[in-house]
């Protein structure tokens, strides 16, 4: 697909992921909502950050944390109402900030109505709003799944877990007399119901949506040729009547979703700044390219970077600190390691992904879970504000809190972190601000990228004449390699310049700005 139309403040976005029940209870029932989260817009702004991404804040079943919806039209009781979401998205803007929210395309909840009206047989207005097979006995195959239940249509097509069915847009490969071909007449009608939730939320004050499981939508449609047909008269749509709006896929195919008309997309994340498994404990067999005990830099990541780049836009590549379904960074090294991670995510065209939490260094607890949450719950424990009760997340009881709060010593704050007493804060608003003062590291700018076996791993992103260098030593070793000329220095973490020649300690960064000719102002060196 050609690119037609990009939203204007794209470039220049910096994401922050939150997970609306640990971000900040207003009303002390041990659970966030959205006006915690109005209530936390000005440290956002602060912070630095201009776009937020919130995870499903729907009426919900809570079977998958809020990812079986009920109602998509109206928040969920615990998070607010509909009016609270308005006064979000207008405060939201008001403070430069941007809200994408989370659009559950593939999927409804069991409690859904559509579903009860839909399982009670034919006949009803939702009768193939779902996919159903007669047989009532449970048969898997490598495409769908399918639940037995005591439903007089026999069972169900689950999108993922048993608790969410899947929406029936049709099957572009029908293989068996209870399929549809995504041509029909009511996979049409459910398309546009998809759609019609879109424009509901847009006309609202929402800025746009990252798809959850965007790649599940047709079934049996393996080269995911009418799933991006869907997704491109989306984007269609969008270029002509929300152009400043943005479609963030769950996909990590940018290959495929980018093609498919999605402005943004994730790039594989394992091996680079972690080894888990999204749902699972960390793996340990493989090796992180960013961490103290790297020796050499394998090529793997970076190989599978450029050949992204030789096919998609650079600009839409994303990275991420962590997510709501991923351990904790600070669960993979330590704080000045995460540094350099995120100094990295910065450096890169495409928009930065901060998870709520990562910038003060929140821990992942292991062994708590709610909600059908897993070990992922160690991750969507309460923000810590303060070192008041529970963090100052919540005047509830400690037990009556949606996850607990981490109770080991040392634990971070917003608190100490805005009095200068956490080192990885000052670092990220730092990095934002850098980001946003220099649109040549902005979608925008030209890339370079380049890393020898024994490091340093070398950026350099230009724009209208501005030059920017950054290098990076994540390994536990220092290296060094030349550098002549005349440099600003922008932002450092570990590195010194003598006789032309770069020194990076163990986990170091610079970001350095060229020259005085182009860019103005007083030179100097490292």
């Amino acid at each position: 697909m050609n690119k037609t139309h990009e939203p204007s403040w794209l470039a220049q976005a910096v994401f922050y992921e939150i997970y609306p029940a640990s971000f900040r209870d207003s009303n002390g029932d041990g659970i966030g909502d959205i006006a915690g989260m109005v209530s936390q817009l000005d440290y956002l702004r602060r912070l630095g950050v201009n776009a937020l991404w919130i995870n499903p804040w729907y009426v919900s079943s809570f079977r998958d944390g809020g990812y079986d919806i009920t109602d998509f039209m109206r928040p969920d009781p615990r998070y607010g109402t509909l009016a609270e979401a308005r006064i979000f998205f207008r405060e939201a803007h008001r403070h430069g900030i941007r809200v994408v929210l989370d659009l559950v395309a593939g999927h409804t909840s069991l409690e859904h109505p559509y579903f009860q009206e839909s399982c009670r047989g034919t006949g009803s207005r939702h009768q193939d709003f779902y996919i159903w097979n007669p047989n009532s006995v449970y048969r898997g195959t490598a495409e769908q799944y399918y639940i037995a239940g005591l439903f007089p249509r026999g069972s169900y097509c689950a999108n993922f877990f048993a608790s969410q069915p899947a929406i029936n847009y049709g099957f572009n490969k029908v293989e068996n007399s209870w399929e549809m071909s995504c041509d029909h007449p009511a996979c049409r009608a459910n398309r546009e119901w998809l759609i019609s939730v879109m424009r509901y939320w847009l006309d609202l004050g929402c800025d746009g949506f990252r798809v959850d499981m965007a790649s599940s939508i047709i079934k049996r449609d393996l080269g995911f040729e009418k799933t991006s047909q869907f997704w491109q008269s989306v984007r269609t749509l969008f270029d002509r009547e929300y152009p400043e709006a943005v479609l963030l896929a769950e996909w990590f195919m940018p290959e495929r979703s980018l093609a498919a008309g999605f402005h943004l997309d994730f790039v594989p994340p394992s091996g680079l700044f972690r080894n888990d498994s999204w749902s699972c404990s960390p793996i340990f067999s493989g090796e992180i390219l960013f961490s103290a005990a790297t020796k050499k830099n394998d090529g793997k990541w970076l190989d599978g970077y450029r050949k992204l780049c030789d096919v998609c836009n650079p600009a839409g590549l994303c990275l991420f600190s962590g997510t709501h379904d991923q351990w904790r960074l600070s669960y993979f090294g330590s704080d000045r390691e995460t540094m350099v991670k995120l100094a990295f995510m910065t450096a890169l065209p495409a928009p930065p992904f901060f998870y709520y939490g990562d910038e003060i260094g929140m821990r992942h607890l292991v062994g708590v879970a709610v909600e059908g949450s897993a070990s992922r719950g160690g991750a969507r424990t309460p923000m810590q504000w303060d070192h008041s009760r529970n963090f100052g997340f919540s005047t509830a009881a400690p037990e009556k809190l949606y996850l607990p709060t981490d109770s080991a010593a040392g634990a971070p704050t917003v608190e100490d972190a805005l009095a200068g007493r956490n080192p990885l804060f000052t670092t990220v608003r730092e990095l934002i601000r850098l980001r946003r003062e220099h649109p040549a590291l902005g979608g925008d700018g030209a890339l370079e990228l380049d890393c020898p076996e024994n490091f340093p791993l070398r950026v350099t992103r230009r724009l209208a004449g501005e030059t920017i260098f950054a290098a990076f030593n994540p390994s536990g070793e220092t290296v060094s390699f030349p550098l002549p000329g005349t440099w600003e220095t922008l932002l450092t973490r570990g590195v010194v310049r003598k006789n032309e020649m770069l020194l990076l300690e163990p986990v170091s960064f610079i970001f350095l700005r060229k020259a005085a000719s182009q860019s103005g102002g007083k030179m100097h060196d490292v």
